[in-house]
């Protein structure tokens, strides 16, 4: 009786855009819904997201570029790469109409947003979602799903139910009478939180949905498994809150960027070069988390699909001597770095640079040595963050990345258009007009 009081006091609601970069690259193309969609990342040659349609071809993420052809079976695929800055742009607009319709929302990820749905009568849930839903669509010609539960693990069983089955045309409510069925049809590798290595060890208990999950007697046996979290789902299976949405979202322990370049290389400038970009980038990432590091670590590795070349891979760290949110001075560190892995025989396909030991910069212990970063540099850093912010990401950046974009940058050769985001990249609604009457 505790627990279905506890279930029925508190709801939320959890909204989900379906294959939201494909859905994204069909905005400006919608002769492609419905068609197997895939979107390659930086580097052009791992799917990093699909549609529907793709899945269900076994085009999903993980998958190499040039594997598609033969995953595919002679189905037609379209295949992009990804245009970061335009997901960007929609997920921004996804979320300031999802505000509208909450008095509390939490960006949950690029394209899902938990919202405090108690304000809405029990009877009402199922049209507030579909509004929601309608409303999205309307403008942003993104489609989605609604999921509604009292509780984050529940939400999360709720949508995936939403998305399976059409006839429930997007929203599915978890409530006290349906709650048994909803787990029978969610196997156990499908909860959030639990993963499939995770899964493999629950079945061995003869544990093979949520159901089970839910009602397996050995909480102590649980608890050792999953830890404290996995015993917090275990009673959020059962209607409790143990999650709770406005909680703040831990920040991150290390910020990493890694690129595999385009062509091999041993060009010492062309490394530093890269490398400094990807620490500003990742310098960038860390600040606004609102972080400082005290450690800087630098990855290379060469091409191994190439065992006539000279192999060589290794990872080196460097403690610094004070916390530190200066991309100059971490750029220092990277070159030192640099210098003590770099050899001249080895042609470097992959590289990357991890900032570690992160801290929060108002808590973070201060150097009896004077090693700290000065105020002004502070300002500095944050005021170059602004300008990159308000322009382009790479608007003002240290002399250390080099003159010009590099082809070190990420290749994107499929990427479409970015017209929502690039002046020079706009649509030109009389060249279209004057492309038709030719054709005519």
């Amino acid at each position: 009786m505790l627990d279905k009081i506890l279930f029925s006091k508190n709801c939320n609601l959890i909204f989900d855009v379906d294959g939201c970069y494909a859905g994204v690259e069909c905005v400006d193309k919608p002769e492609l819904r419905g068609e197997p969609i895939a979107i390659l990342g930086n580097t052009g040659g791992i799917v990093i997201a699909a549609s529907r349609e793709a899945k269900a071809l076994g085009i999903d993420i993980g998958v190499t570029a040039w594997e598609i052809k033969k995953v595919a079976k002679g189905n037609h695929v379209y295949v992009f790469s990804a245009n970061f800055e335009t997901y960007a742009y929609f997920s921004r607009l996804l979320f300031t109409v999802l505000r509208r319709f909450t008095s509390y929302l939490k960006i949950y990820s690029i394209d899902e947003g938990l919202l405090d749905l108690n304000h809405v009568p029990s009877n009402e849930r199922l049209k507030y979602g579909l509004t929601i839903i309608d409303t999205i669509y309307k403008e942003t010609r993104l489609k989605g799903c609604v999921g509604i539960a009292p509780n984050i693990t529940l939400m999360k069983v709720a949508i995936k139910i939403a998305k399976k089955n059409p006839v429930l045309k997007g929203v599915f409510e978890i409530n006290e009478h349906n709650i048994d069925w909803a787990l029978e049809q969610t196997p156990v590798e499908k909860l959030w939180g639990i993963g499939s290595a995770r899964a493999k060890q629950l079945r061995k208990l003869g544990i093979n949905n949520a159901k089970q999950f839910r009602d397996y007697p050995g909480v102590e046996k649980i608890q050792k498994l999953l830890t404290v979290n996995g015993r917090k789902i275990q009673l959020e299976l059962k209607g409790m809150q143990c999650f709770r949405i406005d909680e703040p979202i831990e920040k991150k322990k290390e910020i990493s960027h890694m690129r595999t370049l385009g062509t091999g290389t041993a060009d010492l400038n062309y490394l530093k070069q890269s490398l400094a970009t990807y620490t500003t980038l990742a310098s960038e990432d860390m600040r606004k988390e609102g972080s400082v590091c005290k450690e800087v670590r630098l990855f290379m590795l060469t091409d191994y699909h190439r065992p006539e070349l000279p192999q060589y891979g290794d990872s080196i760290r460097m403690s610094l001597p004070a916390y530190t949110m200066d991309t100059v001075k971490i750029i220092r560190v990277v070159w030192k770095l640099l210098d003590s892995m770099y050899h001249p025989d080895y042609e470097f396909k992959k590289i990357g640079v991890t900032l570690s030991k992160l801290q929060n910069f108002e808590d973070h212990q201060y150097s009896l040595y004077n090693d700290d970063d000065d105020p002004k540099r502070i300002n500095l850093m944050k005021t170059l963050d602004k300008i990159n912010k308000k322009y382009k990401s790479n608007t003002i950046r240290s002399a250390a990345c080099g003159i010009g974009n590099g082809n070190f940058e990420a290749s994107r050769p499929r990427m479409t258009p970015s017209y929502c985001t690039n002046w020079s990249e706009v649509l030109v609604i009389d060249k279209i007009i004057g492309n038709l009457k030719n054709e005519e």
